[in-house]
């Protein structure tokens, strides 16, 4: 039986220096965008999870994750290590 490894993605929108900074434009591509497609390309990966707060601002990530075919969880708004905690097993 091999083991499950997961990629956990840690992001946010809110922001005091650089609001929306996750989803600005690189190239063509939202950098959050960018880290996702980066993260599949990684051997030995059973699965990619983007780690959101339950904040309400923050569903336009769950909707990114959802475009791009991988999981997603919402968690802690202000602990991003319990956040990470949280995680059911299932996903990772």
């Amino acid at each position: 039986m091999s083991k499950k490894i997961g990629f956990l993605i840690t992001a946010r929108l809110k922001s005091k220096r650089l609001p929306l900074r996750i989803l600005k434009d690189l190239q063509g591509k939202m950098v959050v965008e960018r880290i996702i497609d980066r993260t599949k390309v990684v051997k030995d990966i059973s699965d990619v999870v983007l780690c959101v707060s339950t904040n309400p601002q923050d569903k336009p990530l769950v909707d990114i994750a959802k475009k791009n075919f991988i999981s997603w969880f919402r968690g802690d708004e202000d602990d991003v290590l319990k956040r990470l905690l949280d995680l059911p097993e299932l996903i990772i």
